[in-house]
């Protein structure tokens, strides 16, 4: 009970409180008067960036995924099926063509009984086409 009051209290006087928040630099920017030539280099970024997807390029992807996954763990000696939560690591690495053509990989990596393993492989082609009108890809994973 005292825990729950305490508590109260606290929400009460915290909510009460006013905060102020600094001003933007990009308020700050148009507040001085000179709004014209902000907003023409907003805009030639903007062109850079849209200049930039139109024009294809080549790239590679590098990155390491980490997560808690679920495991049905299977005991022999009682005949029953259980499911376990593990820490799981997944290092991929991809290229992508600036002709559409792609692939990438990636090894999901888990501890089982003290020893570190990978325990999965998934090759992954592609294909994208960008049109003028219509974009699409294709993938398949194996």
């Amino acid at each position: 009970m005292k825990k729950v009051f305490a508590l109260l209290i606290i929400v009460f006087v915290a909510s009460g409180t006013a905060a102020f928040a600094q001003q933007s630099r990009l308020d700050s920017l148009f507040a001085k008067g000179d709004t014209t030539s902000v907003i023409d280099s907003l805009m030639e970024g903007f062109d850079e960036y849209l200049d930039s997807l139109s024009k294809p390029k080549s790239f590679a992807t590098i990155s390491v995924g980490i997560g808690n996954r679920t495991f049905s763990v299977n005991n022999n000696s009682l005949n029953t099926q259980a499911t376990a939560s593990r820490l799981s690591f997944t290092p991929s690495i991809g290229y992508y063509h600036k002709s559409g053509l792609g692939i990438s990989g990636t090894a999901f990596i888990a501890g089982f009984d003290g020893n570190t393993k990978v325990y999965q492989y998934a090759l992954t082609p592609s294909f994208d086409y960008m049109g003028e009108r219509v974009s699409a890809g294709i993938s398949y994973t194996r």
